[in-house]
């Protein structure tokens, strides 16, 4: 895996990314497509850093060995308006587009950059207005595409597929929010190149281009504790592994409700608290819950879920729920309710 960014980029981003790092599962969690209009969805104030370096997260640890990672980001990316689900959906879909494409391996090449687009240059689009834009690319090093398959890219796949976890959205889909957040995308396919997709969001209007982001907020921190993460999906598990050992925690982590048991089982007198989500294969949220606390009745319990939290803790009813996480959370909600949980309030910018 190869990450290139300017300097001081990682320093400046270091905890924005770890604050938002816990959402990385959001487009997952939410298994139903975004509108395939990209109409649907409220707009807010974006730092596509963010998006970007969540999805390549994904890339580095659930893509293939031979598929090498490669992240380039310019240093203070302009912002933009939009759905950061939605958004989120295209660049991981492109880069799962681009995985299948070198089904022997290959360099996938992420980079961003803040580009001025005038009328009638080379990088302008029809019906596409003038104006700042951040450049988003995806790269991959396959075969050049035929040029009757890249004339027809947009049109030749109308629906969305289903790519093994969650749902992978079509090109045609992913050209239409990007047009809803009106941007545009670009194809381009050479020989020894491979192809390349390059996402154009307009930058926010009116937002300063040299503008530092704020200093991050202070976030409680842990102290050695071992918490039990438990989610049947991986790239949840892993994400929220890493939030929770970057803040002073040990993590163990389970896939399902039995795999959860005979870990607890086992190391009950290590583990301070259990993250447990409602539905997953093999033995759900409530039956976990209730397997954990005839193991030890004084069992911390976490529960979370995309289903509200009436709803949720209607199902458990189990005096040993402290609190509820809704997803998808960030990485401030997902250390606030595992400190509150263990009665501790120790924080650090």
């Amino acid at each position: 895996m190869h990450s290139t960014l300017e300097p001081n980029a990682v320093a400046q981003g270091a905890l924005h990314t770890m604050e938002c790092a816990a959402c990385q599962g959001a487009a997952l969690i939410q298994r139903a497509p975004s509108s395939a209009d990209g109409t649907k969805g409220g707009r807010s104030s974006i730092q596509p850093r963010h998006l970007i370096e969540r999805v390549f997260e994904t890339v580095a640890e659930l893509f293939p060995r031979n598929i090498e990672p490669e992240l380039t980001l310019e240093l203070n990316l302009w912002n933009t308006l939009g759905d950061p689900v939605q958004l989120e959906q295209v660049l991981r879909s492109l880069c799962e587009n681009a995985r299948d494409a070198m089904p022997d391996g290959g360099r996938l090449k992420i980079s961003a950059k803040n580009t001025v687009i005038d009328e009638g240059s080379e990088e302008s689009n029809p019906g596409t207005r003038a104006g700042r834009y951040i450049a988003i690319q995806v790269q991959d090093s396959s075969t050049r595409m035929p040029p009757e398959i890249l004339e027809q890219i947009f049109a030749a796949f109308p629906a969305t597929q289903e790519s093994g976890k969650g749902v992978r959205l079509s090109l045609s889909s992913s050209l239409a929010i990007v047009r809803s957040h009106g941007g545009f995308i670009r194809v381009d396919s050479e020989a020894g190149k491979g192809s390349i997709f390059k996402v154009h969001l307009p930058a926010e209007p009116g937002a300063n281009p040299l503008a530092r982001e704020a200093r991050p907020a202070r976030y409680p921190r842990g102290n050695g504790e071992w918490v039990m993460m438990v989610d049947d999906d991986a790239a949840i598990r892993k994400i929220t592994q890493k939030t929770l050992e970057a803040f002073g925690y040990q993590v163990l982590l389970a896939c399902d409700g039995a795999e959860a048991a005979a870990l607890y089982a086992d190391r009950q007198k290590e583990i301070a608290a259990v993250i447990v989500d409602m539905m997953m294969p093999v033995m759900d949220g409530p039956a976990t819950i209730r397997m954990l606390s005839s193991i030890n009745p004084d069992v911390k319990i976490i529960v979370t879920s995309g289903i509200s939290a009436k709803e949720a803790l209607a199902r458990t009813i189990s005096p040993n729920v402290k609190d509820f996480l809704p997803k998808p959370y960030n990485a401030a909600a997902l250390l606030k309710v595992v400190s509150c949980a263990l009665g501790s309030s120790e924080a650090v910018p």
